[in-house]
């Protein structure tokens, strides 16, 4: 049995690979491409605008509401989602990363023996 629409905020991570549609309406279609997939998403005109200019090539971390179905199996399947924000994700050598964080004043990061095995387990 599928259970649903739940809506709920919610984060989306993927490079826009569509940005527009026919029409004049409010909400300007966009698709992105995550790992898990293809995100069908929908923007204002001016946040739509702003997104374009990352199409093909940067990936980006929209927030916004969606609403999801849950599969008889289990699985989460997005049928909406409305874009409020975004933001650029930085793509950077993970040793670069780590580099900063042991330098952060009282960070912990100094004395861990291995940090990536510690990165890994905060997922």
């Amino acid at each position: 049995m599928s259970i649903g629409p739940v809506q709920e905020a919610a984060e989306l991570d993927g490079v826009p690979v569509r940005v527009g549609g026919k029409g004049k309406e409010q909400n300007v279609p966009i698709v992105l491409e995550g790992v898990d997939g293809f995100y069908s998403c929908v923007a204002s005109r001016p946040l739509a605008r702003e997104i374009a200019r990352y199409l093909f090539v940067t990936e980006i971390r929209v927030s916004g509401r969606g609403s999801w179905l849950r599969e008889a199996d289990g699985r989460w399947q997005l049928q909406r989602f409305v874009i409020q924000d975004f933001r650029v994700l930085e793509d950077r050598p993970v040793d670069e990363v780590l580099r900063e964080l042991r330098e952060v004043e009282g960070s912990e990061w100094k004395e861990t023996e291995d940090p990536i095995a510690e990165l890994l387990c905060l997922k």
